[in-house]
């Protein structure tokens, strides 16, 4: 026991014997223990507000839209139609019907006993403007039925929901999208001051003002709340694809089309359960074909579940990261120390022509190791909270929460850390030959 606590009293005043290079050392092992804690809890604090925003985008949810718009413009023109429905094979395209309003009962009545929910939605890009104030921009106007809140539910950042009564009665209100308001007004604006503010949505060359009754919580954690300058894809996206933007305003279905037009362009299904999905979305096809509609009927399970696949690939591509961190720190260090040994080869062999043992050298080297890096660790956790709130604070918009387990690996790290590094180090030290060194001095 005497000899341990010799053997750690002379690796400790080893260490406060050169207080800048054990600093750096020190510092060296607290930058890598430091990425660890960092990268971890950052990217487990985007895994988790990815998977919470995608829930919300409905996994259970079947989408049966329209193939194209262009067909339906076709067939309300009896010119168009004489010239193309005699071609071969091409007037057959032109049999085919899009979605009416019909397909939605009779889908309600089809799966009334198995409780699976159906709602009708029409997604216009339309041109709309807060109380007329601002120049009218593009934006995803979405005529919604009251099931439509029932298969996303969105928590309320203000106000209400619309009610059934307000959809059916066809009253002016509408509710918007939490980003919408970091869009259209400066960023300070809060989401109670939007309540009772009017939107003004143009379509055919009519205007219609609609009262904000609610603001729906962003379910995008991670969007940076503040506006886009730049955004060249724009035009590209439609509005089905721009609805999972969350930047929609949504209103009640009959004030944008009459119910027995054919514009409505989607029917949204939702199973009960998940792993009824693939069941029932070939169940709608086959009747969607069966009635000779030309559409396109798809899952959002699919999308989402390959968005995950993604995420978990960079999730350990993010660790490979922090591996490679510590791997240049360890080579540092190892380096740093190396250096050291040769500015104490006469101290060293003076204590083995005392009788130290290779064992005993190649310990004292081993316990300095650990006091820095043991030292290095707990001030790397500290430096990766550090890291942590400033990324928070300049760029990234999601919680990165550090937990105990992060704690404990970080330090179970910055142990084997300073063993690996200390191998190099006390084998060279252990190894030295008393003579020569006392020759070359």
């Amino acid at each position: 026991m005497k000899r341990v606590y010799g053997i750690t009293r002379i690796a400790l005043t080893g260490v406060l014997q050169k207080p800048l290079r054990s600093f750096l050392t020190m510092l060296t092992a607290a930058i890598g223990i430091a990425s660890v804690v960092a990268t971890i809890s950052i990217t487990n604090g985007a895994n988790r507000a990815v998977r919470s925003s995608l829930t919300n985008f409905g996994t259970n949810i079947i989408v049966v839209q329209n193939k194209s718009n262009i067909q339906n413009r076709i067939r309300r023109s009896s010119k168009a139609i004489s010239l193309v429905r005699d071609l071969p094979g091409i007037g057959g395209i032109f049999k085919k019907q899009p979605l009416d309003f019909n397909d939605v009962r009779r889908l309600k009545v089809r799966y009334s006993d198995e409780g699976v929910l159906v709602s009708a939605a029409i997604l216009k890009k339309l041109n709309a403007s807060l109380d007329g104030d601002e120049k009218p921009k593009r934006r995803t106007i979405i005529g919604t039925e009251p099931n439509y809140f029932k298969m996303f539910p969105l928590d309320m950042k203000a106000g209400k929901l619309m009610t059934s009564e307000e959809i059916i009665r066809c009253d002016k209100v509408c509710v918007i999208d939490e980003a919408l308001i970091y869009m259209m007004l400066p960023s300070k604006t809060k989401a109670e001051d939007v309540i009772g503010r009017t939107i003004n949505v143009s379509q055919k060359r009519k205007k219609t003002a609609f009262r904000i009754v609610g603001v729906l919580k962003d379910p995008h954690l991670l969007r940076r709340r503040r506006k886009v300058k730049i955004d060249v894809g724009k035009i590209a996206r439609g509005a089905h694809t721009s609805r999972l933007e969350f930047k929609n305003i949504y209103v009640p279905y009959y004030v944008l089309d009459n119910p027995r037009s054919p514009q409505m362009n989607a029917i949204f299904v939702m199973a009960q359960e998940l792993d009824e999905v693939d069941r029932l979305k070939e169940d709608v096809k086959t009747y969607m074909s069966g009635r000779n509609k030309d559409v396109l009927v798809w899952d959002q399970k699919t999308w989402i579940f390959s968005t995950l696949e993604i995420l978990e690939e960079l999730t350990s591509f993010s660790h490979y990261i922090w591996i490679m961190i510590l791997a240049v720190a360890m080579i540092m260090i190892v380096t740093i120390t190396l250096v050291s040994v040769r500015e104490r080869f006469y101290e060293i062999a003076i204590r083995i022509t005392e009788g130290a043992t290779k064992m005993r050298i190649m310990l004292q080297f081993a316990i300095e190791s650990l006091y820095l890096s043991a030292a290095g660790g707990i001030l790397g956790i500290g430096l990766g909270y550090v890291i942590i709130d400033i990324l928070r604070y300049y760029f990234i918009h999601w919680e990165a929460p550090v937990s105990y387990r992060v704690i404990l690996f970080a330090f179970f790290i910055s142990v084997l850390f300073g063993i690996l590094t200390s191998i190099p180090t006390a084998k060279r030290a252990a190894s030295l030959n008393p003579v020569d060194v006392f020759r070359m001095h």
